[in-house]
């Protein structure tokens, strides 16, 4: 698979797992990426997509309809530690940390991985509860490679599509329903 906006040499350079879970609480995102370089020196966590970072878009109705709402949220490690971060809130609420979220990264240079755990709640996600319906889900592995001093990012692997390019586009998404 080719990186999105960009070139991949192989496995090293990017690869993973994600897995999504979740609790009567948390929507939780786990992923182990394999990545040759990692690149993450920005201060202001809303630059995290353009680093070495995860971001994943979550559209309240099914995709492809018009009665929902995106939410998009991101977790990068920054040189301040890790960080989770939502360009997209949910209706009466605001960009900025995740309110919530429990995010741990940690990147082993030795083996070239990075593993991430993003726990966020349904609350901040525009739900009051996990949700029973069918709703629309996205994420990507942002790629990171060159130098930092614009937006370093290389490009992106990704998991449905509608969220690395603007405009966001729910329609792309994919069609998830909770099961326990």
């Amino acid at each position: 698979m080719g990186l999105r906006g960009g070139t991949r040499s192989g496995p090293g350079d990017l690869s993973g797992t994600i897995r999504c879970t979740h609790t009567d609480k948390d929507l939780i995102l786990d992923a182990v990426v394999e990545d040759d370089v990692h690149k993450a020196d920005r201060t202001d966590p809303s630059a995290a997509w353009q680093v070495d970072s995860l971001q994943y878009d979550l559209y309240s109705g099914f995709p492809g309809t018009t009665d929902g709402n995106r939410v998009e949220v991101g977790a990068a490690l920054l040189p301040s530690g890790p960080v989770a971060y939502t360009w997209s809130p949910p209706p009466g609420q605001q960009a900025g940390p995740t309110p919530g979220a429990d995010v741990s990264v940690v990147r082993d240079g030795a083996a070239g991985t990075t593993t991430y755990r993003l726990a966020v709640p349904w609350t901040s996600l525009g739900f009051d509860r996990a949700p029973t319906g069918t709703f629309g889900l996205s994420f990507l592995v942002n790629d990171a490679d060159a130098s930092t001093a614009t937006d370093a990012r290389d490009g992106y692997l990704q998991w449905g599509a509608g969220v690395g390019a603007a405009p966001k586009n729910p329609a792309r998404f994919r069609s998830v329903r909770l099961v326990r």
